[in-house]
């Protein structure tokens, strides 16, 4: 997906997406390892792991602010100009922000979602501990 495309408009974008059967909350070890490699490999298929580790959405990463030129004397003769660059600069900026925000809770909400999918049925407390610490 491009910067430049609206990301409410791809909120399906992992609707195919899901992570394997959590093993559940009493499971054997090696149960457990081979379930968070199985999801780590999805997830790096799909672009998500650096978010599941914390990382920012590639997304949001590509939108760069446009740098602030500093204001001109009152004197100079493109002291208009330049006043109007920058506030054109910060409108754009601004929408960079907003979209920065729509991508990560996109993928955010990926994540809460699947994950708390592949919990349902053999680690339902774990997935009710999940729902609370992200208090929704």
């Amino acid at each position: 997906m491009t910067s430049e495309q609206d990301p409410g408009k791809n909120l399906s974008k992992y609707s195919d997406f899901a992570l394997p059967d959590h093993p559940g909350e009493d499971s054997l070890p090696h149960a457990g390892r081979e379930w968070i490699e199985a999801s780590e490999r999805r997830l790096a298929g799909r672009g998500l792991l650096g978010v599941a580790n914390g990382g920012e959405p590639a997304d949001a990463a590509a939108l760069r602010d446009i740098p602030l030129l500093p204001l001109l004397p009152e004197s100079h003769k493109d002291a208009e100009r330049r006043k109007e660059d920058r506030v054109r600069a910060m409108n754009m900026n601004e929408e960079k922000a907003v979209k920065r925000f729509q991508y990560t809770m996109r993928d955010w909400t990926t994540l809460y979602t699947v994950v708390t999918k592949s919990m349902e049925k053999n680690a339902s407390l774990a997935a009710r501990e999940l729902h609370e610490a992200c208090n929704l």
